[in-house]
């Protein structure tokens, strides 16, 4: 026996079944679909910076090094997900964590002087200072002394 099972909906169409007509979702519906599907994304990156495997927490950071640029409202979404105390703790983990680790935050601090003060709260500004005094022919002194100066911008307190 065959059973045929409708398709789910999608974004762009919502089938009314009771009806048998094809409704879009209205803008609201639309804005709280993606904002499910954000904070799901996040967490799933957030959980990656948690685990035991060293590939998986490179792989969330880098991960957030790349969302985090679209700007506060994402950020935001990271700091309730508590994403800063996990980065600043990858600065410590060895300097291939660390280097991804840093790129993340440049971008979770760029213009967001909550994501500043989180670094700060959570003693990152102490490792970033100290992956600046890697020999520099390795990249992360680059991004570190980069991360100094976003975490120390417009912040007299992280100065």
């Amino acid at each position: 026996m065959v059973v045929d099972v409708p398709p789910s909906p999608t974004p762009s169409s919502f089938s009314h079944r009771s009806y048998g007509s094809s409704v879009p979702p209205s803008p609201a519906a639309q804005r709280m679909l993606q904002a499910y599907r954000a904070k799901y994304t996040i967490m799933n990156m957030v959980d990656k910076l948690r685990s035991s495997k060293p590939e998986d927490r490179i792989a969330g950071a880098s991960q957030i090094e790349k969302l985090a640029a679209d700007g506060e409202e994402i950020q935001g979404l990271f700091m309730e997900a508590r994403a800063v105390e996990l980065l600043v703790a990858m600065l410590q983990r060895g300097l291939q964590e660390a280097e991804v680790a840093v790129k993340a935050i440049i971008n979770m601090v760029c213009r967001n002087h909550e994501c500043k003060e989180a670094v700060r709260g959570a003693g990152g500004v102490p490792h970033l200072i100290t992956l600046t005094n890697v020999p520099p022919q390795q990249p992360i002194t680059r991004w570190a002394v980069w991360a100094v100066g976003a975490v120390a911008s417009n912040n007299p307190e992280n100065q």
